[in-house]
Parts: structure tokens; sequence; C-alpha cells
């Protein structure tokens, strides 16, 4: 049964208009007919989006229900089908169900769609409507993303040079209505994009007020079906970073475990909406062990804390034991672990050695900034300071390590303003003297005395 319906006001061919662009001008219509005279229609634009933003605007129901229609499901798969239904009250299957055939797709790259047409068109291209397809290709490109769709399979003739026009003219009729969708869209992920940057930037300057309003700042974005994960996890990033760089400041215990905590929520929040996300996950092991730092004085607290951090750990290193972040946290913990136990300072710093090489293998290949990058910076922190602090100090390394990682963010406060001066006034010190030095804070060098 044919079950293609109008395009203009439905989802029609789906031209997988997946564009996420400023304006319709940004949308060109490049079409153009073969050397043996088959038409192509093609649309093609470059979109200020990454590749995963496109193509979770259209594979998931979420993402397909904010921009196509109110009643959406989807079965990505080839010989799949899309169907939607544009009756809010109405169930897929029911009278108006609109139904595309997946003919086959390659993930974040490619996408071709069964075009039928239903009785609005004329009968003799309704007959002849086999061979009607939609090839969409999407290309990632430094944070940017080339779409093109291709329209092919047409006959020739009057009626389908009717149908070639009506395609051509909801071609970009649908495209300068997800265009507005889509911008804003596009706008509030610059909106937070912008934010993160600045939590980020704030961390390191150990700016702890603008750490509690940027994380209030990205309120308005919670719900966002799209970046609601990352959103959730960066809120989280703020609190925990403000707790790590209130060990600098002497900050009341009671005003860091509520930030922990509030930061644990966040985190798991953030895995909740995407299960897959396991910095979030790491974000929560993290607060989970400062939270039993603090709590020693509670058994049964620790206890409970341990309880939900040791299955948490395993789920971490199953899904992605060569993360740096994962590297970094773990190294920062084995420091406190006895050797009998499996930790230990040298069970510490061979985590971060093998974070700086899984920085070194990952260098690069993540373009899209809302999601985790971080580490490089904070492993080399933490080998400076390990080697300030071990039981046989080796200030030279600490000195290097603390100076590479002021080459990849100067302002650091904590390495420029502590670490690092801590390092050249230890010079000439024993290891004995430099132990009872490094517990002024009360609790150790890595990563909370930054």
């Amino acid at each position: 049964m044919k079950t293609f319906a109008r395009f203009v006001l439905s989802f029609a061919v789906l031209p997988l208009l997946l564009v996420a662009h400023r304006s319709a001008q940004e949308v060109h219509n490049t079409s153009y007919s073969t050397k043996t005279a088959e038409r192509v229609l093609r649309i093609e634009s470059i979109v200020p989006v990454p590749v995963e933003q496109v193509w979770n605007a259209w594979t998931t129901q979420d993402g397909l229900q904010e921009w196509i229609a109110p009643v959406v499901a989807i079965d990505l798969r080839i010989g799949g089908t899309i169907p939607t239904n544009y009756d809010s009250k109405a169930k897929i299957g029911e009278s108006g169900t609109i139904t595309l055939p997946i003919l086959n797709y390659i993930e974040k790259q490619l996408i071709t769609l069964r075009v039928n047409l239903n009785h609005n068109f004329a009968q003799k291209a309704r007959d002849e409507d086999q061979n009607l397809q939609e090839i969409v290709q999407i290309a990632d490109g430094d944070a940017k993303t080339r779409l093109v769709s291709f329209m092919v399979g047409w006959g020739t003739g009057k009626d389908w040079d009717a149908t070639y026009a009506f395609f051509a003219r909801g071609n970009e009729w649908t495209y300068q209505q997800l265009a507005k969708y889509l911008s804003r869209a596009g706008s509030a992920r610059e909106q937070v994009i912008k934010i993160v940057t600045q939590i980020q930037r704030a961390d390191y300057e150990g700016d702890r007020v603008a750490l509690k309003r940027l994380y209030g700042e990205l309120t308005p974005f919670v719900e966002n079906k799209e970046l609601g994960s990352r959103v959730r996890y960066w809120r989280g990033f703020a609190l925990w970073r403000r707790v790590l760089n209130g060990f600098n400041d002497s900050v009341d215990s009671k005003e860091q475990e509520a930030d922990l905590r509030q930061a644990l929520d966040e985190f798991d929040d953030a895995a909740k909406k995407d299960p897959g996300f396991v910095d979030a996950k790491i974000g929560e092991q993290s607060c989970l062990g400062f939270l039993i730092g603090l709590n020693q004085q509670n058994p049964p607290r620790v206890q409970e804390l341990i309880s939900r951090a040791a299955p948490l750990r395993k789920e971490i290193e199953a899904a992605a034991p060569d993360n740096p972040r994962f590297l970094w946290v773990q190294g920062s913990i084995l420091w406190y672990v006895p050797a009998e136990r499996g930790g230990g300072q040298a069970k510490s710093m061979e985590e971060y050695q093998k974070g700086m090489e899984a920085v070194r293998r990952q260098r690069g290949s993540g373009t899209d900034l809302l999601e985790p990058s971080w580490g490089e910076p904070e492993l080399l922190m933490s080998l400076a300071g390990a080697n300030l602090y071990r039981t046989t100090p080796d200030l030279n390394a600490a000195e290097q390590y603390a100076d590479s990682a002021l080459q990849l963010v100067p302002y650091w406060h904590y390495v420029r303003d502590i670490l690092l001066p801590q390092i050249r006034k230890a010079q000439g010190k024993s290891g004995k003297e430099l132990q009872t030095h490094s517990s002024g804070s009360g609790a150790g060098p890595f990563p909370t005395d930054r």
C-alpha cells in the first residue's frame, strides 16, 4: 500500500532536512541532469553543528518530534520504517499515518528512503514511482556538517514534470520551516557552548563565585531534549571543580559536601538521560570519592558511598578503560589507597602515565565542544604534584610537568600560583620534609589541593 502523503504539509519525501542553517539562504538548490538526461533534485548545505546532532535530529523519536510531527515512531534498520502522524491524539497505524521505508543507511554518513506517491499525484507517476528515492549524505567537517540530499528516480513526461516541480517547491518550503526550528536549536547550543567555555576558564582561574553563577546560567537548558544530558554534565562539572578549588581556600566542609552532593545529582541525571555517557559516570565516581573522604567519621555513610562507587567503577572500566579523564580520577584515588590493596604512589603515577598515553592517541579526535575533552592539563598537573610529594621526590620532573601544564593553560591559578612555587621552594628539601608539607590542606595534593 502506498503511504506517502502530501509533501509540503507532511514528512513528505524527507529530504533529510536536517539542516541547522541560520537562514534559508544557506540552503542551495544545485539540481542537475545526468549525461543520460536523468534529473537529480539536489539540495545541499554546510551547517554549523556536529554530525551527531544532525543524525540524532531524525533518527531518534525525541529528535523527530521536535520538528517533523507530534507522533513519531522510528525503526532504524535496513528494511525499517519511519512512520508519523500529524494528529497529536492519534496513534501510529491509525488514519493519517505516513510511513517511509528505509532502504539502507550508514550510521552518521548516509541514509536512503523509498518515496511512495499517493493519490494526490497523477496516476502515471504513481504507477512509475518504483525507483523514486531520497539519498542523503552527511559529512563531518571541522565542527560543521556538510549535508547533501539527492532525490532521484524521476520518470518522464508532463505528469512527472509536474511531480518534480511540486517536490522542488516543497523541498524549499520545508527547508525554510526546518531552518526556523533548527536555528532556534542552534542558538540554544551556541549559548550553552559559551557558558561551558566560561566554566572551564573559571575552573582554571580558581573563580569559585563564577562557577556557582555559571552553574545557574545553564538552568534554562536542563530540559532541552537534545542538549539536556550535556547541560547536566557541565552543571555537575562546575560544582565539582568549585569543590576542588575550594580545597585551596579552606572552604567549610559542610559547604563542600553540599556542592559535591549537588554535583553528584547532576552527573547522575546526565547519565540517566544518556546511559552511554561515560564521562558523566566518571564525574559521579570522583564526587563519591570526595564524599567518602569528607565522611571518614561516619562509617555507615562511608560504606553506603563505597557500595555505590564500586560497581560504578567496574561499569566505567568495562565501557572505557582508556578514557584519560577516568585514568586521572583513578590515579588521584589510588594515591591514598595502601599498596597492599592495589594502590600507592607508584600505582597512582602509573595511571597518570596511562592517561597521557591515551591523550596522545585521542588527540584531535573530538570536534563537539559540548563533549568532554579535558584531561591532558590535569594529568600533567597531577604528575607534577606526584613527583613533588612522592617518598623520593623528583623535583626536576615535577617542574617540567608543571611547566607543560602551564603551556596548555597559562592562566591556571593553582599550577602557576601554588604548585609551581611549592616545587621551586622545595629545592634542597628532604623527602620527609616534603611529605610533611603536603598535608597542609588536609585533603592531599591530587586532585583536591589544586
